[in-house]
C-alpha cells in the first residue's frame, strides 16, 4: 500500500501516512521533537514485586522506593492550592516547584515510551490562572514529549453553577467552567518499544481516542475526599495507555482512583501521599476492591445486591449491639475474626470504624446498636451469644424475599435502618410474573417503551433536537445501540435544556408516566383475576405473601428503625402464615397525583382462626430512572406504606 502524504487539502485516509514533511516545517523549529528512530531501544524492566501494589505514605518527590524505568503510566490529580481543606495555602511559585520536583521523579521512574497523564483544572477569574500552560512548561523542561490534551467534560450545556457576573449584561460576564483538562505526555518516544496485552474494546477505543470526555464527576461526599476524581476517568486513561500487567503509578493518590482502576483492570499501583488520612483511605478503596473482584461482585453490570457503607455500618452496629461490646471501634483484628467467625474482614471493619464515629451518621448507627442490645435483652437465644456470622456484604440471590445480614445462633436476622423499600424489582416481574403466577424473569426490559411507545418517542425526540441529531431518529434503534457514552450525552443534554423547553419535556414525562401507571395497573389486575380463577391461584397468593410480606421458607428475625422508632419482629415461616392466615384481596390502581409512573397495590387478609381478626397494608411501586433519564431500563421498586410493627400477623419482640 502506498502512502499518503500530507498535502494543501488534507487526505481522506490515514493508513501509512507519510507525515514527515508536515513535521519537518518551520512551524515545530526549535520544539521538543521524538528521537527520529520513532521509538527507543528496549530497557530491562525491574521486577516489581517488593515495590509495587503499595500505598506510601510519603512524599512523590522523593520516590526512592522505585527504580529506574519501573512504571509504565502515571496518571494523577495534583492538589490544586485553592483552599480545600487537603491542600497547603502556599504561593505559585513554591506550588510549581513541588510540580516541577514530582515531574523529575515521574519521568526517572517510567520507562521509556511510558506515559504521564495529568488532570488538572484552571483557576479563577480575576485573574483568571492558566495552570495548565505552566504544567506544560514544567514537563517539558523535565525532558517529557507533549503528546496531546483532553478536554473531560463534566457538565453540558449551561452549568448549575451561577457564577456568571454580570446577568445578561457586558459589563462583566464569567464563564463558568464545564471541563477540566487532562494533559498527555510521554518519556523519549510517542511510542512504547515493547508489544503487551490490550484489553481496550473496540468502542471504548473509540471513545478514548476522543479529544473529549463526557464523564461525570464523582461526589467528594461519597468518596470521602474533596477533590476525587471518578474510577470511570481513571480506567479509560488506564486501558488506553498501558498493557495488562503494567505497573500504574500515581504521585498525589488522594482517595485511591488511580489504583482501583488499576486493580479492576489487572494492572500493579503503587500511589503515593503526604496526609496519612487519604493513605488509610486509599488502601481501604483498594482493599474493598479486591474483595469484590474476589468474591465476584463484579461479575453483573447492576451491582443491586452489593451493600452500601452506611448499609454495612447499620448491620455491624446492630451485631456489635447483639455482643454487647461497649467500644465497637477500639477492636484487635484477631478479636474482629473471632467475633464474627472469620465474615469480617479488616478493611470492612476499618471502613465501619470511620463510619461510626462519623458525626454525619452517629446517630444513626447509635440507634442501630441500641437495637443490636435490644433484641439481646428480649430475644431469650441471644442472651448469652459470643459470636456471630455476618452475612450483609455477600451476593444473595434475586429471589430472595429478605436479605439475610447476621445468623446469631444460627437464627436469621435481617436488618432496616429507616427504609420503605420492600424490594428492587423488574416492572415485568411486579407486573407480570407475580399476579400471573409464572417464573421470576431474569432480565429487565423496557417498561417505558413497552407500556407508552409513543410517549417514549416524544421524551427522545426532545432531547435529540438539542444537539444531539447524529443519535439515531427512533427511540428504539437508540435503545438497541447506545453506548454508554451516548447515554451520558442524552442525560446531560436533558437536564441542560433551556427552561421552556425544560417544561415542555417536564410535562411529556408526567403524561407518560401516568398513562404508564394506569396499564401498568390495568396488566396486573387482569393477570391476577386470570390466575385466581384458575389452577395456579396458590401459587400466586404464596408468592405475593412472599415478596410483599417478605416471608421464606424459614422463620427470621426482622430488626431496626421504622420512621425513626426501633423495632424487632418475627417473620413467620412461610407454611406457618397459610395455616393461620389467608389474602382475601389483592387490588393495584394508578396514583395519579403524583408526578411519578406510581402504582398503588392494596392487600387485604383475614385469620383462619375462630376470631376470623381481619387486616389490610398498604403498597406503592415507584416505575423510574435510578440513575439518570435514559442512562438504563427503568426500574421498579416497591414500598411499603405502613410500619412493620402494624402489622398483626408479626410478632413483636418487644
Amino acid at each position: 500500500m502506498s502512502k499518503t502524504e500530507t498535502s494543501s487539502f488534507g487526505t481522506g485516509k490515514r493508513e501509512s501516512h507519510d507525515s514527515s514533511s508536515f513535521y519537518g516545517r518551520s512551524l515545530y523549529e526549535g520544539l521538543l521533537r521524538a528521537p527520529s528512530a520513532g521509538t527507543p531501544a528496549k530497557v530491562e524492566i525491574p521486577d516489581a514485586s517488593g515495590w509495587a501494589d503499595h500505598i506510601y505514605c510519603h512524599t512523590s518527590e522523593n520516590m526512592n522506593m522505585i527504580p529506574d524505568n519501573g512504571v509504565a503510566l502515571a496518571f494523577t490529580s495534583p492538589p490544586y492550592n485553592v483552599g480545600k481543606d487537603y491542600d497547603d495555602d502556599i504561593g505559585l511559585k513554591e506550588y510549581l516547584d513541588l510540580i516541577r520536583s514530582v515531574a523529575s521523579e515521574v519521568y526517572r521512574v517510567l520507562r521509556p515510551g511510558g506515559r504521564y497523564v495529568i488532570n488538572i483544572a484552571n483557576l479563577g477569574r480575576r485573574p483568571y490562572i492558566p495552570l495548565h500552560a505552566f504544567f506544560y512548561d514544567i514537563h517539558t523542561d523535565a525532558g517529557f514529549l507533549p503528546m496531546g490534551e483532553i478536554i473531560w467534560q463534566k457538565a453540558r450545556g449551561a452549568s448549575a453553577s451561577c457564577a456568571w457576573g454580570s446577568w445578561k449584561s457586558a459589563r462583566s460576564p464569567r464563564l463558568r467552567d464545564i471541563h477540566e483538562y487532562l494533559l498527555v505526555f510521554a518519556k523519549q518516544s510517542f511510542s512504547r518499544p515493547d508489544n503487551g496485552l490490550s484489553d481496550i474494546e473496540r468502542n471504548e477505543f473509540l471513545d478514548a481516542t476522543l479529544s473529549i470526555w463526557e464523564i461525570p464527576p464523582e461526589s467528594a461526599k461519597r468518596v470521602g475526599h474533596p477533590a476525587p476524581f471518578p474510577v470511570e476517568l481513571a480506567e479509560r486513561v488506564v486501558k488506553l495507555y498501558s498493557y495488562v500487567g503494567d505497573v500504574v503509578l500515581d504521585p498525589f493518590v488522594g482517595s485511591g482512583s488511580t489504583c482501583i482502576a488499576a486493580v479492576r483492570t489487572k494492572r500493579h499501583y503503587v500511589g503515593f501521599d503526604v496526609s496519612e488520612e487519604y493513605c488509610e483511605l486509599a488502601k481501604l478503596s483498594i482493599a474493598e476492591e479486591r474483595e469484590e473482584i474476589l468474591f465476584g461482585h463484579r461479575s453483573q453490570q447492576r451491582r443491586t445486591s452489593m451493600a452500601r457503607s452506611k448499609t454495612e455500618s447499620s448491620e455491624l452496629a446492630v451485631a456489635f449491639g447483639i455482643l454487647e461490646i461497649e467500644d465497637p471501634t477500639n477492636l484487635s483484628n484477631s478479636d474482629i475474626t473471632q467475633l464474627f467467625e472469620g465474615t469480617l474482614s479488616p478493611a470492612k471493619y476499618a471502613r465501619f470504624r470511620n463510619e461510626f464515629i462519623s458525626t454525619s451518621n452517629e446517630a444513626l448507627y447509635k440507634k442501630m446498636y441500641s437495637v443490636g442490645k435490644k433484641l439481646r435483652s428480649n430475644y431469650l437465644l441471644f442472651m448469652n451469644v459470643d459470636r456471630l456470622k455476618w452475612t450483609g456484604a455477600e451476593k444473595q440471590a434475586a429471589t430472595t424475599s429478605a436479605s439475610i445480614d447476621l445468623r446469631v445462633a444460627n437464627i436469621p436476622v435481617s436488618i432496616k435502618a429507616d427504609s420503605n423499600v420492600v424490594r428492587n424489582a423488574s416492572a415485568h416481574n411486579l407486573f407480570i410474573s407475580v399476579p400471573s403466577g409464572s417464573a421470576l424473569a431474569d432480565y429487565s426490559e423496557n417498561w417505558f417503551m413497552r407500556m407508552d411507545p409513543d410517549g417514549y418517542q416524544e421524551l427522545y425526540s426532545i432531547v435529540r433536537k438539542a444537539g444531539l441529531e447524529n443519535l439515531p431518529l427512533e427511540v428504539g434503534e437508540f435503545e438497541k445501540t447506545a453506548s454508554s457514552t451516548n447515554r451520558r450525552a442524552v442525560q446531560m443534554a436533558e437536564g441542560q435544556l433551556p427552561d421552556a423547553i425544560k417544561s415542555a419535556f417536564q410535562t411529556s414525562y408526567v403524561a407518560m408516566c401516568h398513562r404508564v401507571a394506569q396499564k401498568s395497573a390495568d396488566l396486573f389486575n387482569e393477570n391476577i383475576l386470570v390466575a385466581l380463577a384458575g389452577n395456579s391461584r396458590n401459587t400466586v397468593l404464596e408468592n405475593i405473601a412472599r415478596l410483599f410480606f417478605r416471608m421464606d421458607s424459614v422463620e427470621y428475625i426482622f430488626v431496626g428503625l421504622d420512621r425513626g422508632v426501633e423495632f424487632g419482629v418475627a417473620i413467620p415461616e412461610l407454611s406457618q402464615w397459610k395455616r393461620d392466615w389467608k389474602i382475601t384481596k389483592v387490588e393495584a390502581s394508578p396514583n395519579l397525583k403524583r408526578q411519578q409512573s406510581v402504582v398503588d397495590i392494596a392487600i387485604a387478609f383475614v385469620s383462619k382462626s375462630s376470631s376470623g381478626t381481619t387486616g389490610s397494608a398498604q403498597f406503592h411501586v415507584e416505575i423510574r430512572w435510578s440513575h439518570g433519564k435514559f442512562r438504563q431500563n427503568p426500574e421498579a421498586k416497591l414500598y411499603k406504606d405502613f410500619r412493620w410493627q402494624d402489622i398483626l400477623f408479626l410478632s413483636s419482640l418487644w
